[in-house]
């Protein structure tokens, strides 16, 4: 993204709508304590939990997907970033897991799984709806379970400061990289 921004921002002030989705997930909620754990999201964070490890990476992650989606839109105020749910479905993401993990997804999705098409329709909605701030409209900054609802992230997901950190620290990996 950062060396997108730039033509971003130009073509924004052009046409006045450019839009950055990110893909999120509710899946956010499974983070460890504390949001992004700073000091080892570059490792498999095995000393962590062993048992839960890989759905606790998977939740920070989509922690940080919609706290960056935040912190762009406070950075790049110009440029409409919303994050969005996709909804869960039986894909290949789902089928190649361990049975007890797809099991863990069937259980916690029951009567929720959608098919892999319906999964790109809130993608496509964020992507092409009207912007404002009434029912059916893109806001800056919102998140979006399917499709077009606008929901409020709970716990660490409305935290400004972390999302400001995570913004920071994303900088700072990428500092080294130009045009």
């Amino acid at each position: 993204m950062k060396l997108l921004t730039p033509i971003l921002e130009a073509t924004a002030k052009r046409t006045g709508d450019v839009r950055l989705v990110w893909n999120t997930s509710l899946g956010y909620k499974g983070h460890l304590k504390g949001g992004v754990l700073f000091d080892s999201v570059k490792t498999t964070q095995s000393n962590i939990t062993p048992v839960l490890g890989s759905w606790m990476r998977y939740g920070q992650s989509k922690l940080a997907n919609l706290l960056y989606a935040r912190a762009y839109t406070q950075h790049h105020p110009s440029i409409v970033s919303v994050s969005i749910h996709p909804g869960v479905s039986a894909t290949g993401l789902v089928t190649s897991l361990s049975f007890s993990q797809r099991m863990f997804v069937y259980a916690t999705n029951i009567g929720r799984m959608i098919s892999a098409e319906e999964c790109a329709w809130n993608q496509q909605w964020a992507a092409t709806a009207p912007l404002g701030t009434g029912e059916r409209q893109v806001e800056n900054g919102k998140f979006y379970e399917p499709v077009g609802v606008k929901t409020v992230p709970t716990g660490e997901a409305t935290d400004d400061e972390l999302a400001e950190k995570l913004w920071q620290w994303t900088q700072d990996e990428l500092a080294g990289y130009t045009l």
